[in-house]
């Protein structure tokens, strides 16, 4: 899970071996979709074991490397969280889940849930409506003074007897 085996465009490609065991991560997933899941939920509800199984492996997260960059004195049991299905862990240490969800914020602009990004299509539509519409006021108003000018001429249409002005 930690380097990539949820990654869909992973293919077969990620393998992990143990105990002269192979497991790749196509059978990885056949596997969770067999028991009605995806790669991810499992990875976030096995997510301390995980970092645990790590720990003991000293293998970091995959975005521990990123983390890195912004945190130079990032410890390498904070490393071993450094995975993006982390970051709603609670045992996750704060400094690592600020850091990612500051870190998809920044790569995705916050966008959330489905829902969330359903309403601010929404929104973002309205105020596409609301600048159209503005938009044709004017142009119709522009219009009736066009028509005005037009019928009246170079006239005045104050003056009763619509003397031409001259």
């Amino acid at each position: 899970m930690k380097i990539g085996g949820s990654n869909l465009n992973a293919g077969g490609k990620v393998k992990a071996i143990y105990a002269d065991k192979e497991l790749n991560s196509s059978q990885f997933t056949n596997f969770c979709r067999g028991e009605g899941g995806t790669p991810r939920q499992f990875a976030r509800a096995m997510g301390t074991i995980i970092a645990n199984a790590a720990m003991k492996l000293g293998e970091p997260g995959d975005f521990s490397r990123l983390m890195r960059l912004d945190q130079p004195n990032l410890s390498d049991e904070h490393a071993v969280w450094c995975s993006n299905f982390q970051s709603q862990n609670p045992d996750c240490p704060e400094v690592v889940q600020t850091w990612l969800r500051e870190n998809y914020n920044k790569r995705f602009g916050g966008r959330g849930t489905k829902s969330s990004r359903r309403a601010q299509k929404k929104r973002l539509k309205a105020e596409q409506k609301k600048i159209i519409k503005a938009h044709n006021r004017k142009v119709r108003r522009r219009k009736k003074t066009y028509n005005k000018r037009k019928h009246y001429g170079n006239t005045f249409p104050g003056l009763k007897e619509n003397k031409q002005l001259t």
